[in-house]
């Protein structure tokens, strides 16, 4: 059920921060100020819901949708570390307590979406 429900959000996840670390290479302040935390809120929210939609849709529950969306926050919050801490390192000054901030955000709003998103589906 994780696996079917969460395939598409996770490679979605993976193209989306692929396109922000390249556009971050060739227009570093722009998609800095862009990619902000605050900025991605809706698209952060989007993915979750998603992921909590899709779980229940493929009969999981509301703990699962929980569950669905920490696991798609983290592959995001990963992601955000490795490619704007470790990859842009050069750039952005490495791996920074605001970086982390930004990840930890990146999971919660993963997550507060998937339980929107799950919670949705359950009342259908």
């Amino acid at each position: 059920m994780y696996a079917r429900a969460l395939k598409w959000p996770i490679i979605s996840w993976v193209v989306i921060d692929l396109v922000f670390l390249v556009a971050f290479f060739i227009y570093p302040s722009q998609i800095g100020t862009m990619g902000a935390p605050g900025n991605l809120t809706v698209l952060l929210l989007a993915v979750g819901a998603w992921a909590g939609y899709k779980i229940v849709e493929f009969g999981g529950n509301y703990l699962h949708a929980a569950i669905a969306g920490l696991i798609v926050g983290a592959v995001c919050a990963v992601l955000d570390v490795i490619g704007f801490g470790v990859i842009a390192a050069g750039l952005t000054g490495g791996i920074t307590p605001d970086l982390l901030a930004g990840a930890l955000y990146f999971l919660g709003m993963n997550f507060f979406g998937s339980l929107i998103g799950g919670g949705f589906a359950l009342t259908k």
